[in-house]
């Protein structure tokens, strides 16, 4: 992460990036906010996850205490998703375990296989730079898909990266979708080990 937001009173100015020109975000737009996570993001009522360097947490924990917004902590779907690209390894238990979060989350196992199918060969190379062993999210995936780790014929064309961004996103907000719905199943960790940086 290169820039991060500049939070004023009742607004956020986010810097543009790869996948988005500069934008402000009003205090309104913001649904939640989980300093918590590795690293702190926000998430907006359309579902949009949008992240926050670890150095600015206190400062998104003032944004949103002067402006009510509830933090919560949220299950780390992409996390899940993306544990078998990670430089280590899984026991059996281990592996059901995340299976079983990812289908209280919303996502069957025909559709975690196809999701990882998918990414597999952005996130094999982007990984097979980092040596990351411990933890791969959503702020991963969207880096291997636009960054300079990745190789050009891999990475995610500027034509197709707003669809890829939405879907990536509708898939990290899934458990708070569904707890909307009014399924019953509440959006949290789902008992997923934390994963710090």
């Amino acid at each position: 992460m290169a820039r991060g937001p500049e939070f004023a009173d009742d607004h956020i100015r986010l810097p543009a990036d790869a996948w988005l020109p500069r934008t402000t975000l009003t205090a309104a737009d913001v649904r939640d906010a989980d300093p918590g996570a590795s690293p702190p993001e926000l998430r907006t009522r359309s579902g949009e996850t949008v992240f926050v360097p670890a150095g600015l947490r206190a400062e998104l924990e003032r944004f949103c205490a002067r402006n009510g917004i509830p933090l919560r902590r949220r299950q780390d779907v992409w996390g899940d998703l993306l544990d078998p690209f990670l430089d280590t390894w899984f026991t059996p238990e281990e592996e059901a375990a995340t299976l079983a979060r990812l289908d209280r989350a919303g996502l069957a196992p025909a559709e975690v296989a196809a999701i990882r199918e998918r990414v597999a060969p952005l996130m094999r190379a982007h990984n097979h730079m980092l040596w990351e062993w411990h933890a791969l999210g959503l702020g991963d995936l969207l880096a291997a898909a636009a960054g300079s780790l990745v190789p050009d014929h891999l990475r995610i064309p500027p034509q197709e990266r707003a669809a890829f961004r939405a879907w990536a996103m509708e898939i990290a907000d899934r458990p708070a979708r569904r707890t909307v719905r009014g399924d019953g199943r509440a959006a949290g960790t789902g008992g997923r080990r934390p994963r710090a940086r």
